[in-house]
């Protein structure tokens, strides 16, 4: 009978064994599915950050394109205004009458990006003489058409109402002499509206020296141009502004308080190499945390506008948000991998104690049952009400129970 219960205390001993594993097994899935919402949540945190962001980039930088775009096109509206008073009076406009004109304007003189407003006159190569005779009659003895050299066709600076004084040197100047100036030009005489050059090959030289320019072509009142021919035939001369585009930027940037927010480029999508850059720098060491192009229409030439931010704003709008979720997260999920780790040593240590005293207790009760087996007095046992519930074999003989 003791070997019988010994063998049967040990299969039920082995789950008992087994707890301390489970326990240790759940406080590490437990950990496991903490860091892994933790993941989650940081994940999704940081995610809406970055399209937060995106979304404030954009619009700071949408807003910029649109503002370069209202004040080009506000700045040809007012040359075409200047169409308007050629055709009232049916005549080019003499120096002083062009003065008076651009004085009612009332432009801001400075930091603008308009260096000023000009008149270029279309002069044939039999009426280059009568040209410059008359002007140096005007009171230029100076005056003559630059540079030197006989083409078909010429466009001399005739008048300019300059911002700055440098601009001012200008008169003379021949605007076809030159390719870029040359190619804006013939399209806007072409296509009969507005339109603007490419990057001037000296843009920058000079303190005030512009970096494109802006047409408008005039026509002969009265005449009708239904193709492209007839328009050539009609023209007069060009209503023009040079730009500066350091200024011209600067003074769209002035709503933003001059944003230290990105680094711009505008590039000229009909250019290449060097003369593609109409404004900023190219440098591919520097890394670029975030960059968005926008398209800019502009008369006669479509440029794109690549934005990319600068450290101060990725600082300014850096928020320590996912830090603080991926950190409470993980802190979270180590409390309770302890708190449950500490209580699964709590529940093994009650259940390897409660196996040791049932052990105790079934290797008292497998000695009892020896002793009194053995023993050659009887013994027996009742219950408390009388009924016989144990004898040993030698009660058992005592009382005759067996042979």
């Amino acid at each position: 009978m003791s070997i019988s219960a010994r063998n049967a205390a040990g299969p039920s001993a082995r789950p008992e064994e087994e707890r301390p594993a489970a326990g240790r097994s759940a406080a590490a899935v437990l950990l496991l599915l903490g860091l892994g919402i933790t993941f989650v949540a940081w994940w999704q945190t940081a995610s809406n950050q970055q399209a937060r962001i995106d979304q404030q980039f954009s619009a700071t930088t949408q807003a910029v394109r649109d503002r370069l775009q209202v004040r080009l096109l506000e700045h040809e509206l007012m040359l075409r205004g200047a169409l308007g008073m050629i055709a009232a009076a049916g005549r080019i406009p003499t120096r002083h009458e062009w003065q008076l004109y651009v004085d009612s304007l009332n432009l801001p003189r400075e930091n603008t990006g308009v260096l000023g407003v000009g008149l270029a006159l279309r002069v044939d190569s039999a009426d280059k003489a009568a040209h410059v005779a008359a002007f140096r009659a005007q009171g230029l003895p100076g005056y003559r058409i630059a540079p030197e050299g006989e083409r078909p066709v010429y466009a001399p600076v005739a008048y300019l109402e300059a911002m700055t004084e440098e601009a001012r040197h200008t008169l003379g100047r021949d605007m076809f002499a030159e390719a870029v100036t040359r190619a804006a030009m013939q399209s806007a005489v072409d296509d009969g509206r507005a339109a603007i050059s490419g990057r001037l090959a000296n843009a920058g030289d000079g303190e005030e020296r512009a970096d494109f320019m802006m047409y408008v072509p005039v026509y002969k009142a009265g005449r009708d141009l239904p193709g492209m021919h007839h328009r050539r035939d009609a023209l007069l001369g060009f209503v023009y502004s040079p730009f500066l585009t350091r200024d011209l930027v600067a003074a769209v940037l002035q709503p933003s308080g001059g944003s230290p927010a990105f680094r711009l480029e505008i590039i000229d999508e009909s250019a290449t190499g060097d003369a593609a850059l109409l404004y900023g720098t190219r440098d591919n060491r520097y890394v670029v945390p975030r960059l968005i192009e926008h398209r800019l229409e502009l008369p006669g030439r479509t440029c794109t506008l690549r934005f990319s931010s600068t450290p101060a704003f990725e600082a300014h709008e850096h928020s320590v948000m996912p830090a603080l979720v991926a950190t409470s997260g993980i802190l979270l999920s180590l409390l309770l991998f302890g708190l449950v780790r500490t209580l699964a040593r709590q529940r093994d240590w009650v259940s390897a104690r409660a196996l040791s005293v049932t052990r105790e207790l079934r290797e008292n009760r497998t000695m009892l049952e020896t002793i009194t087996e053995s023993a050659r007095d009887a013994i027996l046992s009742a219950d408390a009400r009388g009924r016989i519930t144990y004898l040993n074999p030698a009660a058992r003989v005592l009382f005759a129970l067996e042979p």
